[in-house]
């Protein structure tokens, strides 16, 4: 018995608005993913990417199909949060690869002077000291709490 490599019949690259663009809009809508769409078409996502730079109708569509697709996924969580059969840990992975979706909030700062500002802010509000005390004489007293 011989084993034989099976091989696959891959589509020639040729992009097609007709058939391309409505399907990708429809798979997106549904959830799927952009790895889904090229092996549905037999694409490389090389050739994903070059429909991209080469075709805007394509480009705008994969845009809106992205948003679609977010909110299919938001569409379910909301219609299952507390089933017991969602598995929330399995959506917010989906939600954080694909859609860069966080549970915290990143904050930049410009510089230290921008840090300390914030800081005496947030002190100001909430400050455990009188108010004849200058929060930023708190800050440069607790260096290691901007650190």
């Amino acid at each position: 018995m011989s084993l034989k490599k099976e091989r696959y019949q891959i589509n020639p690259t040729k992009y097609d608005a007709t058939a391309h663009t409505p399907l990708l809009l429809k798979m997106l809508s549904q959830g799927n993913s952009r790895a889904m769409f090229c092996a549905e078409v037999k694409i490389a996502v090389k050739t994903f990417y070059n429909w991209l730079e080469m075709h805007p109708e394509f480009s705008d569509a994969y845009e809106v199909g992205t948003q679609m697709s977010q909110a299919y996924w938001e569409r379910l969580a909301a219609k299952n949060i507390g089933t017991p059969n969602f598995n929330y840990s399995i959506w917010a992975a989906i939600m954080r690869d694909r859609f860069n979706y966080s549970e915290h909030k990143k904050i930049k700062f410009k510089g230290l002077d921008t840090v300390k500002t914030a800081a005496a802010r947030c002190l100001s509000e909430v400050s455990p000291f009188d108010n004849n005390q200058n929060p930023l004489e708190y800050v440069k007293y607790k260096d290691n709490v901007i650190a």
